[in-house]
């Protein structure tokens, strides 16, 4: 088959011949542009953000990497404190003996006590609180002392909603009564699972 008859192109005056040639090439351009140059250009773009996009998740990286023995040494150091508070909680088995260091506390410091009942555990996320309901009769100073026992005891025991109330004087020493709520903690081996926890 025989290609277009393109011989009418050189009867053409030389104004017309430059205006064909003209919009020949912009025609040969636009097809390049629209089927090559455009399509690479975006796909030229996108690599480039792939690129910057990898570049700048090299240098976190590196700068991890690079503070690596930094957070080690953090590691190892909230290992040491977090052991050393666990050696703080009683294990379950030692709350009886705590129990009776509480009391024997209380009567070191002159202290009577009027009610003195440990409550069911309370299982929070990594820990069992184990709280304990007092209420004792005494002078005000020795219960402070007893108070301040008790935060120097080795095991955690933390205070609580105390109140006191009904204060008299008999025999010229100072009596007055004292409700308070301790609580005492105890190591979980296995975490709290979600659905308990969040109750």
């Amino acid at each position: 088959m025989a290609g277009p008859d393109l011989d009418f192109i050189h009867t053409l005056p030389t104004a017309k011949k430059v205006l064909a040639l003209v919009a020949m090439v912009a025609a040969l351009v636009g097809i390049y542009a629209y089927f090559f140059f455009l399509p690479g250009q975006q796909k030229l773009e996108r690599l480039d953000k792939k690129l910057r996009k990898s570049q700048m998740t090299l240098a976190q990286s590196r700068q991890i990497a690079s503070r690596l023995p930094e957070f080690e040494q953090e590691i190892t150091a909230l290992q040491i404190t977090f052991k050393a508070a666990a050696s703080k909680l009683p294990d379950s088995r030692e709350i009886p003996e705590l129990l009776l260091n509480i009391s024997r506390l209380g009567k070191d410091n002159g202290l009577e006590f009027r009610f003195f009942e440990p409550k069911k555990e309370v299982p929070a996320e990594f820990y069992h609180e184990v709280p304990i309901d007092l209420e004792i009769t005494g002078g005000y100073h020795a219960t402070a002392s007893f108070f301040t026992d008790i935060c120097t005891l080795p095991r955690i025991v933390t205070i609580h909603d105390y109140m006191m109330h009904d204060h008299k004087v008999e025999n010229g020493r100072d009596a007055i009564n004292t409700r308070v709520k301790l609580v005492t903690y105890t190591f979980r081996d296995q975490p709290q699972p979600a659905k308990e926890a969040g109750r």
